[in-house]
């Protein structure tokens, strides 16, 4: 009889334990994938970004950093940023998230795009837990000419070195071809009044 009494106590404790068990609440796991794309100097370069979870996602906030020396961030899906810092902030209405960011190569090596913070609700908006990645960028060597200025004008200066005369009205075609002038057509035109 006390076996009896031992075991149903047993199993009456089991039975009232059982739904507290269930009332904890699991974070759903998600992950942050990175592309490591390889480029040259000057190019533009793609680096794509995914968050993946077997839970249906909801949104995700993400800041990333990356080596303003080496890379300049040109635009991206649900992206802003700039001078080492990028923010992302999306949404979703499947088991993935993707981004694509447009970077241009400044200089030859690795540049590493890395999590500095990240957050993210499922559908039931439960928060994520979020298992960050990184990306490397491998820029080899290309043409420095095509960097672009980080305020989006062109990067060379304006053709110069006219010289003083004047020898009756007219209008002046000058035709220069060297770097760094920033007349496509390396034309320059001046109206003299003379």
């Amino acid at each position: 009889m006390r076996r009896i009494k031992k075991a149903l106590s047993s199993l009456i404790l089991i039975c009232i334990l059982c739904p507290c068990i269930s009332l904890l609440v699991h974070a759903a796991s998600a992950e942050l994938f990175f592309s490591d794309p390889s480029t040259t100097v000057g190019a533009e370069v793609e680096v794509k970004v995914k968050l993946t979870s077997s839970s249906e996602l909801a949104s995700l906030d993400a800041t990333l950093t990356y080596d303003a020396d080496m890379l300049r961030f040109i635009s991206g899906d649900d992206a802003t940023g700039g001078s080492g810092t990028i923010t992302l902030a999306g949404v979703g209405e499947g088991t993935s998230i993707d981004f694509v960011l447009n970077f241009q190569a400044l200089k030859e090596g690795t540049a590493n795009i890395e999590v500095s913070q990240s957050s993210g609700t499922d559908s039931a908006g439960s928060e994520l837990d979020i298992t960050n990645g990184s990306s490397a960028v491998t820029i080899g060597p290309g043409d420095p000419s095509l960097i672009q200025p980080e305020d989006g004008s062109e990067g060379r200066k304006r053709c110069g070195g006219w010289p003083a005369g004047r020898s009756g009205r007219s209008t002046v075609y000058r035709y220069e071809r060297f770097l760094g002038c920033s007349d496509p057509a390396g034309l320059q035109q001046r109206r003299d009044d003379l």
